[in-house]
């Protein structure tokens, strides 16, 4: 176990204990707790690549902060979470720099979101993936 936790200490980023715990907040307050892991790496990934991309900040806390990135932020929903397990493991693969269920995502919403707004945002955006009842698009 020593060798792991070595392991991963060197290959993992340095990222802020608040950073990791505001990216597991909003996971969770994103996610539907009815969703296999899978729906929680999706998501997780999405902010990595956001990340990745430079357009959204140049740390997670400036991605998961941007205005109008992420509405459970903007509205507090993601303070009164219990954060899962699946959360923290989708964000401790994610920040160690793990890319799986990763179709190149910048962002995501509801299939009635899209559906009420087809000539939104999204709706003219290359959907790359679905997940239950959440569109991927980049």
């Amino acid at each position: 176990m020593a060798i792991i936790l070595a392991v991963v200490m060197v290959i993992t980023p340095i990222v802020p204990t608040s950073d990791i715990d505001l990216f597991e907040r909003i996971i969770e307050a994103e996610a539907d707790p009815r969703w296999g892991f899978d729906g929680y790496i999706m998501l997780a990934q999405t902010v990595a690549n956001q990340l990745e991309s430079g357009l959204y900040g140049n740390s997670y806390k400036e991605v998961l902060t941007r205005p109008n990135n992420y509405t459970v932020y903007q509205t507090g929903r993601y303070k009164t979470v219990e954060v899962s397990e699946k959360a923290r493991l989708a964000v401790l693969i994610t920040t160690m720099g793990v890319r799986t269920l990763n179709y190149g995502q910048l962002y995501f919403c509801t299939l009635s979101h899209l559906k009420r707004n087809p000539n939104g945002l999204h709706g003219r955006s290359e959907k790359v993936y679905e997940y239950r009842n959440v569109a991927f698009f980049k």
